[in-house]
């Protein structure tokens, strides 16, 4: 396994810290850690650096002057360079983009986001010199090395539109992409309403939100009955293959007479998610440009299916939490509870940490300006909770990340407390709320790891096949007499204990607790 190297540039030990934490979890990334700006071409020379996250506020030399002499060497001039910044006004970003930067994640970031944007630059990197090195292998010609490098260009297009571009919007410019790589002149691009139904294909309608043509040149939303849409389209979708007619037709979203008429469905793991439609007057590149049309349908496949996927999980989230929101007010306290408890803690910490006077000047005002992040996130927290919200975390990152994430900030109270978090065997839950009861009992069992127990190792195994769940927890921490401890906290609706109880009989599941002093603690909850 090729390692890759990650350079991350960052005058913020602790988001050093976080960052290295949150990247080394893939074993295939080696991520090295720089404070100063100026140092940078030190680094670079010294290793070999696939992709570099650069912050833009650095003290003595800013991110875009280090990127401008990044870019200027001939050596390093082709390391993708990401922006971390919390600047994202259109004339920075404008400014990061003149400097050389292929792409910005603003603070304070998502994990998923983080992991999705390096992934992508890493593996248009690769792929790029992949084919530098094919091309100079074969000595192929100049005109097939040019169509290589143009194809590369729109797919490294196509991808930065699907990470900027939250909505419908990033179909026209998709479609504006497509048509000038396949040299058609007209065209079409939808997403099937209903990819998750049972019902037959002939029910299920075609949702175009870009279309080019000579009547028609619109980022509205146009919906098609599949049969209403062509032949050549409709022969597409029912073979789920690409199909091409060479004679005069006329497209099924305008009335402009065509020569050449290709349709492409769009394909993920089987499922028919939607379609691309192209045409011109001219058919004499036809045969060229189904072959592109295919690739770049398959290419674009798995993130459209994920757009549809989301808006379909995001529906049903807004749905559950409308069925149970006068249930969850009952529960306000201990949300209270669980859900600003570890940013109370951490902000304990930081304050401790301050007091100690054992900070530079630098180090100071950065923990201030964490310390201010926390503050916002709270906020946020509180009025999700107020609003008889699931917790935004889950929503965001889901249940696994969500407790990787919160424990990466309890992280900061004692650096030597290892997480040994085994979600191999794993399957997502369609139960939101089983979600969010699992998320709060992992937060109250860390929280107390690190507060009370001075643990220094946490093991969990999460297991789950969709319906049933297997939730097991253990720490090496100073232990409990478990009878005494029950019948000492009876009564008393702060605990974490009884939180953890009460969570687990809401969900009719069974939970087994084992500890004893000096003896760490074991916790299993099936439901």
């Amino acid at each position: 396994m090729e390692m890759k190297n990650i350079l991350v540039v960052d005058d913020s030990i602790s988001n050093l810290l976080l960052i290295k934490d949150i990247l080394s979890s893939n074993p295939e990334y080696n991520v090295i850690c720089e404070k100063d700006g100026d140092r940078v071409l030190q680094q670079l020379n010294a290793n070999k650096i696939d992709l570099m996250l650069l912050d833009i506020m650095m003290p003595k030399v800013d991110g875009y002057e280090v990127c401008r002499h990044v870019k200027e060497d001939a050596g390093f001039k082709d390391i993708p360079i990401i922006f971390l910044t919390a600047k994202v006004d259109e004339a920075s970003l404008l400014r990061g983009f003149e400097c050389g930067a292929v792409d910005y994640i603003k603070k304070p970031f998502l994990i998923s986001e983080l992991m999705a944007r390096v992934k992508t630059h890493i593996t248009l990197k690769k792929t790029n010199e992949k084919l530098k090195n094919e091309l100079f292998k074969h000595s192929i010609t100049q005109q097939n090395l040019l169509n290589s490098q143009n194809e590369l260009t729109i797919r490294n297009n196509i991808a930065q539109y699907f990470l900027t571009d939250k909505g419908d919007e990033v179909y026209p410019k998709l479609l504006e992409e497509i048509l000038k790589y396949v040299s058609m002149d007209y065209g079409a691009i939808g997403y099937i309403d209903n990819i998750y139904s049972d019902d037959d294909t002939d029910v299920r309608h075609l949702v175009c939100p870009a279309i080019y043509s000579g009547a028609i040149e619109s980022d509205k939303n146009y919906t098609f009955a599949i049969e209403d849409i062509g032949d050549v389209a409709l022969a597409a979708i029912r073979r789920q293959t690409i199909i091409q007619k060479n004679n005069v037709s006329k497209l099924f979203f305008t009335n402009e007479e065509v020569t050449c008429m290709i349709a492409s469905p769009i394909i993920y793991h089987e499922k028919l998610i939607g379609l691309i439609a192209c045409a011109s007057r001219e058919n004499d590149y036809a045969e060229k440009s189904k072959q592109k049309l295919q690739s770049i349908s398959g290419f674009i496949a798995p993130a459209i299916y994920n757009r549809i996927h989301d808006a379909n999980e995001n529906a049903k989230l807004i749905k559950s939490v409308a069925v149970t929101q006068e249930q969850e007010r009952a529960r306000f306290v201990k949300d209270i509870h669980d859900g600003l408890g570890s940013y109370l803690t951490t902000l304990t910490t930081y304050i401790s940490i301050i007091k100690s006077g054992m900070l530079d000047a630098q180090e100071y005002n950065n923990m201030l300006d964490d310390m201010s992040n926390i503050v916002v996130e709270m906020a946020n927290e509180a009025r999700n909770i107020a609003n008889n919200l699931h917790p935004d975390i889950i929503a965001k990152l889901g249940l696994v990340d969500s407790i990787k994430y919160q424990f990466s900030r309890l992280y900061v109270m004692n650096r030597n407390t290892k997480l040994n978090f085994d979600y191999a065997g794993y399957v997502d839950l369609e139960s939101q709320d089983v979600q969010t009861e699992l998320y709060h009992i992992a937060c109250e069992l860390m929280n107390n790891a690190f507060k009370y127990a001075h643990a220094t190792q946490i093991d969990i195994v999460l297991e789950s096949d969709g319906k049933n769940v297997s939730f097991k927890y253990h720490d090496d921490g100073v232990g409990f007499d478990v009878e005494k401890t029950m019948q000492r906290i009876k009564g008393k609706k702060s605990s974490g204990l009884i939180n953890i109880r009460e969570r687990i009989s809401k969900l009719n599941g069974t939970i087994t607790m084992e500890s004893r002093p000096h003896g760490g603690m074991t916790l299993a909850v099936e439901i």
